[in-house]
């Protein structure tokens, strides 16, 4: 019969792996306290948990949730990062955090929507801009089309009125001229 507390363990696992919108997986082996202390601590500011699980528990909790994709992260020592917002933002957290304290963390990999990342692709989000740069570069994308088409839809327009005014200018030149020789002279 499990202990207690292993339940207890796998039940806080299950609901922070439900609760989550990326689960990276990686290896701890060689940091200190002082320094995974740190990394939790600025993961945790932007609400990302670093959880140092045991594997065995941990694919139990995954299993449980219908993520046993998880399972293919968990390899010797494994500490999990969940992320419970933008999951491109707690890679990128991860990322800068690693860059910037030049710690030697080990990514096994990640899982976003069901798929299986690997550590390349964990550091490919991490380059990805933030939601409203893509948002306003998509609608930049969209509003050019948009001009193109209205363009495009307007030259027939433009080459009729432009087709038919041709005689009417041509008579109001005309006119013009042949009122100019009328005119008496001497004024």
């Amino acid at each position: 019969m499990p202990a207690q507390r292993k339940i207890a363990i796998v039940e806080e696992l299950i609901e922070s792996i439900n609760r989550s919108t990326i689960v990276i997986g990686t290896g701890f082996t060689g940091l200190d306290v002082n320094t995974t202390t740190a990394l939790r601590s600025a993961l945790r500011s932007n609400s990302i948990e670093f959880r140092v699980v045991k594997n065995n528990l941990a694919n139990i909790a995954a299993q449980e949730t219908g993520n046993p994709q998880i399972s293919e992260l968990l390899s010797g020592s494994t500490a999990l990062i969940l992320g419970y917002s933008d999951p491109l933002e707690a890679a990128k957290l991860l990322n800068n955090y690693l860059q910037a304290s030049r710690i030697p963390l080990v990514i096994h990999g990640a899982v976003l929507d069901g798929q299986v990342l690997g550590p390349s692709d964990v550091q490919a989000l991490a380059t990805i801009p933030p939601k409203p740069i893509l948002v306003s570069q998509l609608t930049g994308q969209l509003l050019s089309l948009v001009t193109r088409l209205a363009t495009t839809l307007n030259r027939p327009a433009q080459t009729l009125v432009s087709t038919t005014n041709a005689p009417l200018q041509s008579l109001v030149t005309v006119m013009n001229r042949h009122r100019l020789n009328q005119a008496p002279e001497g004024n």
